[in-house]
């Protein structure tokens, strides 16, 4: 061990110096004392290294709490505004083929019945078949402009501000960092891949994320919590 040159300088004074009566004077030592210290240092690096692994255990389950969080704000969102466009193009069928079925009923009865000619109910089930035609492509025109307005930015942090509203009315710092991280790369996939082809997330799929993250998580982390390995004296 390399010593300052005033240590060593004062550690010779002081092992040569001895008192009048023969005793050895009782000055510090100061390359004991170092080598005191030298060991302690050792122990505290020991005891950091022994706690290495259990901290890499604390950051996976950490990366685990953080995606966790990232995947129920994706599943809400996406659940939130995929159903407002399945509702709005399920009324839109039902429109078109109501329209459709009913003119097609009543040519039918009129013409088996004898009430109509044969050209008039013809002409009725054109007429149908057209006014089907003709709500098909308003509805399609309709959801294409739904889809735009839900998957635009100001859509999807509407659809965040009603999914969280707990957390947006308390101020949630850590949910708004969340919603921070995925709005743009959540807007691009929607856009890319169209709101008609996301599959639906069920009720159970989004209670198992929220049980991971109040239970199985924290269950984790009891289990990897550090041991404080203690200093030796």
């Amino acid at each position: 061990m390399c010593l300052p040159v005033s240590s060593q300088t004062h550690d010779n004074a002081a092992n040569s110096s001895l008192s009048a009566s023969g005793e050895p004077s009782h000055q510090p030592q100061p390359i004991g004392q170092g080598l005191a210290d030298l060991h302690q240092t050792r122990d505290d690096v020991v005891a950091e290294v022994m706690k290495a692994p259990k901290r890499r255990v604390d950051n996976v389950i950490t990366h685990l709490s953080d995606s966790a969080h990232l995947l129920l704000t994706h599943a809400r969102i996406i659940e939130e505004v995929s159903s407002q466009y399945r509702k709005t193009a399920r009324e839109g069928m039902l429109k078109e083929a109501g329209v459709l079925t009913l003119g097609l009923g009543l040519a039918a009865a009129g013409t088996y019945g004898g009430i109509l000619p044969a050209e008039i109910a013809g002409g009725a089930v054109a007429t149908s078949v057209l006014c089907a035609g003709g709500l098909k492509w308003f509805h399609t025109s309709e959801l294409r402009a739904l889809e735009e307005r839900l998957t635009d930015s100001e859509g999807l942090g509407s659809a965040f501000r009603r999914t969280h509203a707990r957390e947006v009315g308390e101020a949630d710092e850590y949910a708004a960092s969340v919603w921070q991280r995925i709005r743009d790369p959540l807007r691009m996939s929607l856009a890319s891949v169209g709101l008609a082809n996301i599959a639906s997330v069920s009720e159970s799929e989004i209670n198992e994320l929220r049980q991971m993250i109040d239970e199985d998580i924290p269950a984790l982390r009891r289990l990897a919590s550090p041991t404080h390995f203690g200093t030796k004296k």
